[in-house]
């Protein structure tokens, strides 16, 4: 297995949020309507989703407090409990005890959302879900890092149509095919700049469920203006998930 090189492999935040915005701009005829839509409808999936995301806090708290409490110790103080002291002749323990509760944080989050052709009918879902997840992490305070895995971002790579140059190849390596990992979100990342990363990835998802669904352009009951498109390294790709799973080798640990 060749080593991942990870400045060239991930398609940093920063990136991301660049490529959407360029779309934007080229076509404000259009994005003058939709984005005031595209925020509105994004806010409006945020407030539906507040009942669900409180609930998975709920259930987490509970199960990490459960195993807390599984997990704690007693350890002597070195103070003499008075309600001990009668019996000091034939018990040597007569000092007060403290109940020890480990507090120390050690869950972490790393997402790879499947960004494949075969994903068209429940990209729009599984996006929401995903952006679900997200917002629990935020509400524990789990780090995380989100990632959506696409063979369509080195196309314009001449070099070979298929194997790609972000790794360092030993003789006898497999050959890896083109991909590239998308950082969507992270918890290093501000909130106003994670809920605009966050929201354009609802845009993407909202341009293919609108796209292979055949909905009509109503959409909560309300008019859907005309959709800003999307760069075309953003369209549903292959799935090099196996791909994607050698890069996780190198970034979970």
């Amino acid at each position: 297995i060749p080593d991942p090189i990870l400045k060239d492999v991930i398609h940093s935040n920063k990136d991301f949020v660049k490529d959407i915005k360029a779309t934007f701009i080229s076509d404000r005829g259009t994005a003058r309507t939709y984005l005031p839509w595209l925020k509105k409808e994004y806010k409006k999936f945020m407030n539906e989703s507040k009942k669900t995301i409180m609930y998975l806090v709920k259930e987490f708290e509970m199960k990490k407090a459960a195993t807390a409490y599984k997990r704690s110790t007693q350890d002597k103080t070195g103070v003499i409990d008075p309600l001990k002291l009668h019996s000091y002749k034939f018990n040597e323990d007569i000092f007060k005890r403290l109940t020890i509760l480990p507090d120390a944080k050690n869950h972490g989050m790393m997402m790879l959302l499947d960004w494949s052709g075969s994903m068209s009918d429940t990209i729009f879902k599984t996006v929401q879900q995903t952006i679900q997840l997200v917002s629990f992490c935020q509400k524990t305070n789990i780090p995380f890092e989100l990632y959506f895995f696409s063979s369509e971002m080195d196309k314009d790579d001449d070099r070979s149509y298929k194997r790609s140059y972000n790794f360092n190849y030993k003789p006898g390596d497999m050959g890896i095919d083109k991909i590239k990992l998308v950082n969507v979100a992270s918890h290093k990342l501000k909130k106003q700049k994670l809920d605009e990363s966050l929201m354009y990835l609802y845009h993407l998802a909202m341009y293919y469920d609108s796209r292979y669904s055949w909905r009509s352009n109503y959409l909560s009951g309300e008019y859907k203006p005309d959709s800003v498109g999307i760069p075309s390294q953003y369209y549903l790709g292959s799935t090099p998930l196996n791909e994607a799973l050698i890069v996780m080798l190198k970034l979970v640990p």
